[in-house]
């Protein structure tokens, strides 16, 4: 089964627990599954082409291990049409992330890690909204 996230290239520079890639979380029922994460990783969602983004809901720390969270440094950010990033939110200190905007012209979504994370984290949830 596929998510209905918009076609896009996802890279992580996160070393995973194989198959659990930020890939296969991003287009299927799947989780991602961080082995190490640490100031200066991130994950990068470069769209097919350039999209509206109206929401994006993000969520670690999923059952059974619900400590293995992003910290609250981690934040996300769209890349413009014009290249310039615009800070959309950062994770809670539950471990989840919401964001809500008017629809931004986004060419990519970027999450950078501004910490370094004694435990592994494992994201089970990654929903774009956009306009279609």
């Amino acid at each position: 089964m596929t998510r209905l996230n918009p076609p896009a290239n996802v890279s992580s520079s996160m070393p995973t627990y194989y198959p659990y890639t930020a890939e296969l979380g991003y287009r299927k029922f799947a989780f991602m599954w961080f082995t190490k994460a640490s100031t200066g990783d991130n994950i990068k969602i470069e769209f097919h082409s350039p999209i509206k983004v109206v929401g994006v809901q993000m969520i670690s720390g999923i059952n059974p291990a619900p400590l293995d969270t992003f910290a609250n440094d981690t934040k996300l950010y769209a890349r413009c049409l014009d290249e310039k990033e615009q800070f959309l939110g950062s994770f809670s200190p539950y471990g989840d992330l919401v964001v809500r905007t008017s629809g931004i012209a986004t060419k990519a979504l970027i999450l950078r890690v501004f910490s370094n994370h004694t435990r592994w984290v494992i994201v089970g949830h990654v929903e774009i909204d956009y306009e279609r």
